[in-house]
């Protein structure tokens, strides 16, 4: 169990590794237009949308980043100047990735990033991992998994 464990986490932490050059290329840009071959695959408003929590992808490789509304952008056209990115990590068999669905400590936070093991209820609270994004840093922060816990947006359907 212990192996498995310490293989687990260094497989985690290589795919952590996987892009950091894009990563950091883009800390300080305004996205839309991405970078080549990158679209934006979803994301999330906070605080009345002056801040985004959003996913880029290109063939298997995603990314999350954190932004602050820019000044060029529009209801129609939004744009976000990049404060901060991470790999997306990719959940092992029987866990996801969730995010603006988490609360810790009860009080709904949009801007939790949790891994945590897929159950048949309406609350996940099995969480391997957890980030925030940290609108005041503007940057992910890793934070304690005591109290957070994500909706499962499928439960009952």
């Amino acid at each position: 169990m212990m192996i498995r464990m310490h293989t687990s986490a260094l497989a985690f932490s290589l795919v952590l590794l996987a892009s950091p050059s894009l990563a950091n290329n883009l800390i300080g840009k305004t996205i839309p237009p991405y970078p080549s071959g990158w679209q934006e695959e979803g994301g999330a408003c906070l605080l009345n949308c002056n801040y985004s929590l959003g996913v880029l992808i290109k063939a298997q490789q995603r990314l999350l980043y954190l932004g602050k509304n820019s000044p060029q952008s529009t209801a129609s056209d939004p744009r976000w100047q990049v404060l901060d990115t991470m790999p997306y990590p990719e959940p092992p068999e029987g866990y996801e990735l969730v995010y603006s669905a988490c609360e810790h400590q009860g009080i709904p936070d949009p801007s939790l990033i949790a891994l945590v093991k897929i159950a048949d209820d309406e609350w996940l609270d099995q969480v391997r991992f957890a980030y925030k994004a940290n609108i005041n840093k503007g940057r992910f922060e890793t934070i304690s998994t005591q109290g957070v816990r994500c909706q499962n947006i499928g439960w009952g359907l």
